[in-house]
């Protein structure tokens, strides 16, 4: 295994792939790049009773939030936005972090950062302040358990949630009269009936540090298993992923795609189906929301599906962690969960707002459904995950386009992951 130390640099110069997570211009929920407005701050200042780095801080109906919190808790807060571009983020984030730099208190951070920075001691623990055990119990469990807790202790305190939805293009459903496929057989007929005439029956986003978001949830799909590239089922949902671009079911080009281009392609009628994120729902919109929406995943061998999340950090090196413990036990609370859906437009990651009947969200009633109907697996991470998924990334687009067979690349992958998850 690399010195931990390639983690912090992996942290400094790698994009990153999982929902939430921005390459580039974009975020991989889907969101589109905003610039910072004039009354965010670039830098923390001192009168402050809580300085937060947030990557939704430019986002419309933030600062309108921020202003509940402050009304709510009798804290000042300020407000720095994070860096857009994943890369610089990352860099950010972790050079203040890693250096005991005290100036920020919070930090929205994604599933790889926190993969990375449960294995440090950047953060602090929150069992005993914040995430007590009821508290722990107002989220997704399974997802807890994997993102967040590391031993007996709990580092995040979940924002919004991203559930892994299938997608439909309803136009090109109608006019080739096929119906949402349920299962295998079903999905492979709908494949076939759909692609013609310059439409494709499925797209990705299969850049090398996007495509595991698809692999491990086919991986899922088949009755997989990601930590062995000698199970059956993960052999299948492979050669199920090359199969739909030599049968011309699913580009091959889209090997150069993220979020961006797949929606955009979904809702011009280049694609009729697509995995994906819930957060890609504001792009989605924003494209024609009465040709593409959200359906049931299709279930091969059991029901399921993936969840990520973006959590709230706390720097061990704040100075001001008692303010930090006020406004996260706040935030954690259903009226602040409830409000983060309202005011921002994200999926929250309370179960006991998602649940309540008289919560209104695009999307709620479908993730109730998933969530009643499927198992949500979060994605596996190493603590080096960026590094990881990128070298899986590489050796999958070498499978795709003919240069290693399937016994290489399983090969390939399986030494990555004996590797990063230390499983020699």
């Amino acid at each position: 295994m690399k010195k931990f130390l390639s983690l912090v640099l992996a942290l400094c110069v790698v994009i990153t792939t999982a929902s939430g997570c921005q390459s580039g211009s974009n975020e991989n929920n889907g969101e589109l790049n905003q610039s910072t407005p004039s009354n965010q701050s670039e830098d923390s200042g001192s009168e402050s009773d809580l300085v937060i780095m947030s990557i939704d801080a430019t986002l419309e109906g933030y600062d309108e939030w921020i202003a509940l919190a402050e009304e709510t808790t009798d804290l000042n807060i300020e407000v720095i936005a994070a860096p857009t571009n994943t890369d610089d983020r990352q860099a950010k984030f972790t050079t203040l972090l890693s250096s005991g730099d005290s100036s920020v208190d919070l930090f929205t951070i994604n599933d790889e950062m926190m993969a990375g920075f449960v294995k440090t001691d950047f953060l602090q623990p929150l069992q005993e302040d914040v995430m007590t055990k009821e508290v722990l119990d107002m989220f997704p469990q399974d997802y807890m358990n994997v993102a967040s807790v590391q031993g007996d202790n709990v580092y995040g305190v979940p924002i919004y949630l991203d559930v892994y939805l299938f997608w439909v293009n309803q136009k090109i459903l109608d006019k080739t009269g096929a119906t949402v496929p349920t299962n295998l057989d079903e999905f492979k007929d709908f494949l076939e009936q759909t692609t013609g005439d310059g439409v494709y029956g499925y797209g990705g986003a299969w850049e090398r540090t996007y495509y595991n978001n698809e692999l491990t949830h086919f991986i899922n799909m088949f009755g997989g298993d990601y930590y062995d590239w000698s199970n059956e089922g993960t052999i299948e949902a492979v050669k199920f992923m090359k199969e739909m671009v030599d049968n011309g079911y699913t580009p091959v080009s889209q090997m150069a795609d993220q979020y961006d281009q797949l929606c955009q392609k979904i809702s011009d009628g280049t694609y009729a189906s697509m995995f994906c994120w819930t957060g890609v729902l504001p792009t989605i919109t924003a494209y024609g929301e009465d040709q593409v929406h959200e359906v049931m995943m299709p279930v091969f061998v059991d029901g399921v599906s993936q969840l990520a999340a973006w959590q709230w950090v706390l720097s061990s090196s704040s100075v001001r962690k008692e303010a930090a413990y006020k406004f996260l036990n706040w935030a954690a609370d259903v009226e602040a969960q409830r409000a983060y859906s309202e005011y921002v437009g994200k999926l929250c990651a309370n179960l006991d707002v998602i649940n309540d009947e008289s919560f209104e969200f695009p999307t709620v009633e479908v993730v109730r459904e998933y969530f009643k109907n499927y198992s949500l697996y979060s994605r596996p991470f190493p603590p080096e995950c960026l590094e990881h998924i990128g070298e899986v990334g590489s050796y999958f687009q070498q499978y795709i386009n003919n240069e290693i067979s399937l016994e290489e690349f399983c090969q390939l992958a399986q030494e990555s992951v004996n590797e990063y998850f230390e499983l020699n």
